[in-house]
């Protein structure tokens, strides 16, 4: 655990995200429309690269394919530190998160960002509603996709409060654990 200094020099390391609120994607009872059209995600599970330019470079390959969603599952224990002391986001790995949400809007392509606490972590809610509130007003993202939970009841609070921080994107669930 971090001290409350500690936790406040992270927490002041972190810089902003700028979402693009362009049209968000809409899911009604027939599927997803943008702009009034039909949306048909074409979509691959990517893991993004840390290195910027190939990152840009594989980004720019999936699109000229016909991708247009990109499956990207998030990993809590590389984002947050100080175990036990809530959401305390490390910068490094969110700046190349947010680079990857700014650089996939740019080429028109779409995020399903894939939720997968640790079923030992005990500030995974914090971290989900940190990611959350950090994404919910970016038009690039598609929709919360909570994967791998150990029980409904579970699954049922953490999508409970991704929807009251988020009213706008959908939530899917799958992955349970036995």
């Amino acid at each position: 655990k971090c001290s409350p200094d500690e936790i406040a020099a992270y927490l002041n390391e972190m810089p902003a995200f700028d979402p693009v609120s362009g049209d968000f994607a809409v899911l009604d009872r027939v599927g997803f429309t943008l702009s009034g059209s039909p949306f048909v995600a074409r979509g691959v599970n990517f893991t993004p690269p840390v290195d910027t330019l190939q990152l840009v470079a594989m980004l720019d390959t999936l699109a000229a394919a016909g991708v247009n969603t990109l499956r990207v599952t998030v990993p809590f224990s590389d984002l947050f530190t100080c175990p036990g002391g809530g959401a305390v986001p490390l910068a490094g790995p969110f700046v190349r998160l947010d680079a990857l949400v700014s650089f996939a809007r740019a080429r028109n392509l779409h995020v399903i960002f894939v939720l997968t606490p640790l079923l030992d972590q005990q500030d995974a809610l914090a971290h989900t509603s940190y990611i959350v509130t950090r994404y919910r007003d970016e038009s690039a993202v598609l929709l919360w996709e909570l994967h791998g939970f150990d029980s409904l009841e579970r699954l049922a609070r953490t999508a409970a409060a991704v929807h009251q921080l988020d009213t706008w994107h959908p939530i899917s669930a799958g992955g349970m654990l036995d």
